[in-house]
């Protein structure tokens, strides 16, 4: 059995975490997943579930990795502005919102959710919140060179799809619908093998 499960929809730190587990209970002892019901499949003691309370910043920052292709290994070359569609955007931040509401929880012992500000903020704090001495090593990740903000040329209209979106609920019948396309896909790898 697994040792931890890390979620995130992407974007959210993850990687600090991830990588910080893995020096403490093993490299293949932990998981890193963007398929929130991987707990169907994949039991383990501890689910650490990635946060960032900047929802704007990891939604933004998705969208740079995807025309950048650079999400964790960094060449930090790209430097052209780019305009982001209303659909993308909303998109992305559909995928961000309703990832949270899917997540499988019941074969895990403890749930833990963690958020990215307070990693950053306090190295004790990712530990800590497992009742584990232990200092994060921040260095463990590198940070992404962009300024993410400055790449998107129509960033001031992102901000007005964010601030609509925010005010608005996600139908049920949305978050049935993500839940049943990822179900389906684990199907189909299930199937597979």
């Amino acid at each position: 059995m697994l040792s931890a499960v890390v979620f995130t929809p992407g974007r959210t730190g993850s990687q600090i975490i991830l990588k910080n587990l893995q020096q403490y209970f093993g490299r293949n002892n932990v998981i890193h997943t963007h398929d929130p019901l991987v707990g169907l499949t994949t039991p383990a003691k501890l689910a650490v579930i990635s946060h960032r309370r900047d929802i704007f910043s990891a939604i933004v920052s998705t969208l740079v990795g995807k025309r950048t292709n650079e999400f964790t290994h960094y060449q930090g070359k790209y430097n052209k502005k780019f305009t982001v569609n209303q659909t993308e955007f909303e998109s992305a931040y559909q995928h961000h919102k309703i990832f949270y509401e899917v997540i499988d929880k019941q074969n895990f012992v403890q749930c833990v959710d963690m958020y990215h500000e307070d990693v950053i903020a306090d190295p004790d704090y990712l530990f800590s919140k497992l009742n584990i001495e232990r200092t994060t090593n921040l260095n463990l990740q590198a940070k992404s060179p962009y300024n993410n903000r400055e790449l998107i040329s129509n960033i001031d209209q992102c901000c007005e799809w964010f601030d609509h979106l925010t005010a608005q609920v996600i139908p049920l019948s949305q978050i049935d619908l993500y839940r049943a396309s990822i179900r389906r896909d684990l199907n189909i790898i299930n199937g597979a093998q």
